[in-house]
């Protein structure tokens, strides 16, 4: 079990890597390394784990220690996340859109091994009026190994499963837009907890200057099962961890990062493909506009197979303190993967 080692309390989706930059698994909503995630840390004969949660030291242990150990202790990181944010005020007219300029990072797995990489500065538009977003991708670094090979989807036809790209925030940009996915109510420790068809999800909790968003929206316990194509897919693992200013009614959100996991197969195979992704988020700036410039919008999670940036923005992430990637698997997407 890894667990906080200030409040003892199990951490759920504590990230486990090799010390190549692979991804064994995740811990579950009770902070335990999964039985799957034990046999691939067999299976693949490593060394040493990283572990790694935002908002946490990363850690590195070898494996003959973990297996000795009943409980590893994660210590928090003091300092909280700041990431500067400027709002500009309204005029006397209301303005059509609150524009938030973001960072953004993605990354995608497969079989364990990065193969997918994206980040870059991304613009939501959201409508004063009834809260509707748009987005658009302004500046972009691609990555990807040519050496994995798609999955087949359809037969003779060999198509990309591919979740890179801005992640989708239309209901978590405040605590209003939660209420109208989610119930929210208090539990018997007075915290606000999140539930659909009366099953809960998550937490809404409030520490200090800031709220955080736990939800797991789906597992191992209560999988989402996708049929197509003669192909089979199961998601058994979204979960949204998200950071809001208390003080920002229309727009709160300050940060925001999902992990998901596939596990995908055709009919005729006897083996799943396992896929996942981590889609992040942080804002860097808020401000009112009345137009987005003409410029054309970005779905959710597209991957743009070119590369296009005019400033080395990746550098700004330092002053921002915004999370660094785990070094391992940073160094794996510096020696591996190919710029597009």
């Amino acid at each position: 079990m890894v667990v906080d080692s200030l409040y003892k309390k199990p951490i759920q989706q504590v990230e486990i890597y090799t010390e190549n930059g692979k991804l064994i698994g995740t811990t579950d909503k009770e902070g335990k390394i999964t039985e799957d995630s034990v046999e691939e840390i067999k299976r693949r004969n490593t060394q040493s784990l990283f572990f790694y949660k935002i908002g946490f030291k990363e850690i590195k242990l070898s494996v003959t220690d973990i297996m000795l150990k009943d409980t590893i202790h994660l210590s928090e990181i003091t300092t909280p996340i700041e990431l500067e944010e400027v709002i500009l005020s309204a005029e006397k007219t209301v303005p059509k859109y609150l524009k938030i300029t973001t960072y953004f990072r993605s990354i995608q797995f497969s079989d364990s091994q990065p193969q997918y990489y994206m980040d870059g500065i991304a613009e939501y538009y959201i409508k004063t009026k009834n809260s509707r977003i748009k987005a658009k991708i302004i500046q972009n670094r691609s990555y990807k190994d040519k050496s994995i090979k798609r999955i087949d989807e359809k037969g003779l036809v060999r198509l990309n499963f591919n979740i890179v790209g801005i992640p989708y925030i239309d209901d978590y940009i405040n605590k209003e837009q939660l209420m109208e996915e989610y119930n929210i109510k208090k539990d018997e420790e007075q915290e606000l907890i999140l539930s659909q068809k009366n099953t809960i999800l998550g937490k809404y909790l409030e520490e200090g200057t800031e709220n955080i968003l736990e939800i797991q929206i789906y597992s191992k316990e209560n999988p989402k099962v996708m049929r197509a194509f003669g192909s089979e897919s199961i998601l058994d693992n979204y979960y949204i961890n998200a950071t809001y200013n208390h003080n920002d009614s229309f727009s709160s959100l300050k940060s925001f990062k999902e992990s998901r996991s596939y596990k995908i197969k055709q009919k005729k195979e006897s083996t799943y493909t396992q896929i996942n992704a981590v889609n992040e988020l942080y804002v860097l700036s808020k401000e009112f506009v009345n137009d987005m410039k003409g410029a054309k919008s970005n779905s959710y999670y597209e991957f743009i197979s070119k590369s296009n940036y005019k400033t080395d923005y990746w550098e700004m992430i330092d002053d921002r303190d915004i999370p660094l990637l785990p070094g391992v698997v940073q160094k794996f997407i510096n020696d591996n993967l190919y710029k597009l």
